[in-house]
């Protein structure tokens, strides 16, 4: 660390990897490259409602034009360009093309290129499932900013609750969460640096590294986990300090899991590539196994504590540089996870084709087919190449991106490139892409 500033030069870094400019409404939307978010919540227990104050600091590439970004909530209740007051018909979601709810908000102010502003708004915290929830913790339950459980499905990142980017964008995010007159104990559970402030008040800072699917945040009832910690030293990695904590209600010990764990990490590392941070946080609930992954953490059930760690390689190690290219992470995981004892079998080519990853930059879907068919998809490849050969493709593909990000169409030139083996291409065209029709030919230079 040099203390010196960070040299921003406009149209490069994060903006790079934005989907492009579009017209719509009449209006030239642009993406942005967000800096930081900064926001501060109280929720009432009493008066059930809750309430927060959201300021985005962004800047503009080489393109000017109406800025882009999302904020699933409701209403708002003051809304301010650069200190001028805006009404909300100026950033009003608006169809982009990439599907039902994969909506972008469009600002109504044309700016400059490679301009720097600020966007503060206002608003009532509501569920955005649910419009007419005035607050998630009226009924007691818990508000999560980071992705859901519902992560298939547009808006259920950090935009859920606050204004935030697509995945391509990097931003410091920063929040201040304060709960009055509840009836019981409250504890935070965050992958950012928690900082207490006061009785039920928090400060919860997370790096500038950090993408709309990377925080982890839960606010819920005290004393229904208990906390260890752990150095693992895996097997030819760096040390990685280990939070655990654990329900009651899972029938584990610490000890157990922190041994579940520390060989996880150990097979991973041998089998992937090395882990990317020097923490991970783990928050295990007791359940059926539904769990949900964020950058070095997890929240999870028990029995998917394999397939959410395996996330800290590829999702949250190696990440996707769109929605669209998030197929790979449940693709990869259940095929390397899968814990089922009937056999994955590879794909006919006489059946229909099937998309995982859409032709629009806009669409923010994940299909149900990532779970299931995707894993067949690598069965195929492997029919063709042999598991151990694929497993080495793929390997090898971690070690030169992570922790950056990938494309769709970069895996299977990897692929391809590596193993040369035809069906790579075909079962891409077919089965990722969803194409009907023959496989185009190689494009000259394909292979470097």
């Amino acid at each position: 660390m040099t203390g010196e500033p960070e040299v921003i030069v406009c149209g490069e870094g994060d903006i790079l990897d934005a989907p492009p400019s579009i017209m719509v409404d009449g209006m030239f939307a642009v993406p942005i490259d967000v800096v930081s978010v900064t926001a501060s919540s109280v929720l009432d227990w009493t008066a059930k409602a809750a309430t927060t104050k959201a300021k985005m600091k962004f800047r503009l590439g080489p393109e000017g034009g109406h800025p882009l970004f999302d904020i699933r909530q409701l209403t708002f209740t003051s809304i301010k360009l650069d200190g001028v007051p805006l009404t909300s018909g100026q950033i009003l979601h608006r169809d982009l093309g990439g599907g039902d709810k994969a909506e972008m908000r469009v600002i109504a102010v044309d700016l400059p290129a490679c301009s720097e502003h600020v966007l503060e708004l206002e608003y009532p915290m509501d569920d955005p499932r649910s419009p007419r929830t005035t607050s998630r913790s009226s009924n007691g339950s818990r508000p999560s900013c980071g992705r859901s459980a519902r992560a298939i499905s547009p808006g259920y990142m950090v935009e859920r609750w606050l204004p935030a980017n697509l995945t391509y964008d990097r931003f410091k995010l920063t929040m201040t969460v304060q709960v009055l007159d509840s009836p019981s104990e409250q504890a935070v559970y965050a992958n950012g640096e928690i900082q207490e402030l006061g009785f039920h008040k928090w400060k919860i800072s997370y790096p500038a590294h950090f993408r709309s699917f990377s925080p982890m945040f839960r606010l819920q009832k005290g004393g229904a986990h208990t906390h260890s910690s752990a150095i693992l030293e895996p097997k030819g990695g760096e040390p990685v300090e280990l939070d655990v904590f654990l329900e009651a209600d899972v029938g584990k010990t610490h000890e157990e899991v922190q041994a579940e764990i520390a060989g996880y990490f150990d097979e991973f590392i041998e089998s992937t590539g090395p882990y990317h941070l020097d923490r991970f946080y783990v928050l295990i609930n007791p359940g059926d196994g539904a769990g949900m992954e964020y950058e070095g953490a997890t929240s999870t059930g028990y029995l998917s504590l394999k397939h959410q760690l395996f996330h800290g390689w590829f999702g949250r190690g190696l990440k996707p540089r769109h929605t669209n290219d998030a197929w790979l992470d449940e693709s990869w995981t259940e095929y390397v996870i899968d814990e089922v004892d009937v056999p994955v079998l590879p794909l006919d080519f006489a059946a229909p084709p099937v998309v995982l990853c859409s032709d629009n930059p806009w669409s923010r879907h994940m299909p149900l087919g990532v779970f299931g068919f995707g894993e067949r998809v690598f069965a195929t490849i492997a029919a063709a190449t042999g598991e151990a050969d694929l497993r080495l493709a793929m390997k090898l593909f971690y070690e030169l991106r992570a922790p950056g990000l990938f494309s769709t169409p970069e895996i299977e030139q990897h692929l391809y490139c590596e193993l040369q083996e035809p069906v790579i291409r075909d079962v891409f065209h077919r089965f990722v892409y969803g194409k009907d029709g023959p496989t185009p030919a190689l494009p000259p230079g394909y292979c470097p």
